[in-house]
């Protein structure tokens, strides 16, 4: 029996040992959208979260980011700085997402609670119907305090496109916001 003929039984009888394909674009996702997450927080504009440069900075992420549906800065109780970001067209149907109070949401406490950024499991937006998975990354103050959360939302199969699409190199040069 050829080593081929041999894995070839092993993942189809011993499936568990071998990690599905699936499994691998999950990693993928969540690889990129942790890059991406940590990129964007160290270039917010951070004098004032309400400030207008915070809002052109977050129009223009949307923009120019293919697999962010959505991003929003909320304070550690759970009251939304500023406006929601949205893909161009979707913005009605994230209206209610503004006045709702996030304070019971696993991302916000676990952000607030450990002051480590936080990263969601794949799950269906409310919103959207769409894959997604959440991205939340603590907002410091001078102190080193969480002032703010930044919730950015993740369409996965956008995240999954970037394996083949975008070198290494060219990754991080390329988030210039």
């Amino acid at each position: 029996i050829s080593t081929e003929e041999l894995l070839a039984q092993a993942r189809h009888f011993i499936p568990r040992l071998f990690e599905s394909n699936f499994t691998r674009a999950i990693k993928i996702a969540k690889y990129f959208a942790q890059k991406i997450a940590v990129n964007v927080t160290r270039k917010l504009p951070m004098e004032d979260l309400q400030k207008v440069e915070v809002t052109d900075f977050l129009d223009e992420l949307l923009k120019r980011e293919p697999s962010i549906q959505f991003a929003a800065i909320t304070d550690p109780s759970g009251k939304r700085i500023g406006q929601v970001h949205t893909k161009r067209g979707e913005k009605a149907l994230f209206r209610n997402v503004k006045n709702k109070d996030f304070s019971g949401r696993e991302w916000l406490a676990k952000v607030a609670e450990t002051g480590e950024p936080w990263y969601s499991d794949l799950y269906f937006s409310h919103y959207t119907d769409r894959l997604i998975l959440t991205a939340a990354q603590p907002i410091l103050n001078q102190e080193a305090g969480i002032c703010a959360v930044l919730d950015l939302d993740f369409m996965f199969d956008e995240l999954v496109k970037m394996e083949s699409e975008v070198a290494e190199e060219l990754f991080d040069s390329s988030f210039s916001y």
